[in-house]
């Protein structure tokens, strides 16, 4: 894939969660299993036993469901939590309106909030998230929760992820889920009959995405069968995130963990979670 696609790919996300910030988030209520099932990891537990005061990066942090989770489950914790999303719409703290490339703070009972609204594909493909990340304290648990499918190119992936790294402070945690919504013939061949139908309609209001300029496991799914709505979406399988994990060597001596979680399946996300040393 070619900057230019990927380019046009992460346009194509970002119109669809403006168009339907409110449609998504609805459906975007509740914790995930996910999250639940990291709470009972004995590698989790103890880095929140060992703090009163805990420092958070939610990269790409949609609604803020998952401070809500955190600091609900941790109610004699002090959470100071740095949430960037480029969706100012999905981020909605005490109701403030966020403005392109505005922080916003607000204080509820046991955590402070950070918002930040930055196009985070936008300063990767622009090499800026050096800039941005230094902006930003580092962590004591560092997030990345449905977001890796969008980064379209394992070149975009691996620099993200180093970026993520550097935001961590020595002994804390990153944790990662890949979505794996292909896993078996049945869902391929409707994920690949959704790509068509949208690049289809795409090519017919004048879009330059064509099949061949996607990678293998790339797809263009739609949502609730609205027409003209579309995002594009990787597929992650083990032996990718292997891969990706392996590409970056800082990470070679980290202890992780990994296990399965989320979707009717109880399967749809891989999380990784690594001990930064």
């Amino acid at each position: 894939m070619n900057d230019e696609v990927a380019k046009s790919l992460i346009t194509l996300n970002n119109e669809f969660y403006k168009n339907n910030a409110e449609s998504f988030s609805n459906t975007r209520q509740r914790p995930w299993d996910g999250w639940i099932k990291l709470l009972d990891q004995d590698y989790f537990l103890q880095l929140f036993e060992s703090k009163s005061k805990l420092r958070v990066l939610d990269y790409a942090c949609g609604n803020l469901r998952f401070e809500k989770f955190l600091s609900s489950a941790f109610e004699d914790i002090d959470f100071e939590f740095y949430c960037i999303d480029n969706c100012q719409d999905l981020m909605e703290c005490a109701k403030s309106k966020f403005s392109k490339n505005e922080t916003i703070e607000h204080k509820s009972s046991n955590a402070s909030y950070y918002c930040y609204a930055y196009d985070l594909l936008d300063f990767a493909v622009q090499s800026r998230l050096d800039a941005l990340i230094k902006t930003i304290p580092t962590v004591d648990l560092c997030v990345c929760f449905g977001f890796f499918h969008h980064i379209p190119t394992q070149d975009l992936r691996k620099t993200t992820l180093l970026r993520l790294l550097k935001a961590c402070n020595k002994n804390s945690l990153l944790a990662i889920s890949f979505w794996n919504f292909v896993q078996n013939n049945q869902t391929k061949l409707k994920h690949q009959t959704s790509t068509m139908d949208c690049l289809t309609a795409l090519k017919d209001s004048n879009s330059e995405i064509d099949l061949r300029d996607l990678d293998p496991q790339d797809y263009i799914l739609g949502w609730k069968n609205t027409p003209g709505q579309y995002r594009y979406c990787h597929n992650f399988d083990d032996a990718q995130i292997e891969t990706l994990l392996e590409s970056v060597d800082s990470l070679k001596s980290c202890q992780t963990h990994t296990f399965r979680a989320d979707g009717k399946s109880g399967f749809d996300n891989i999380y990784k979670v690594l001990k930064v040393n």
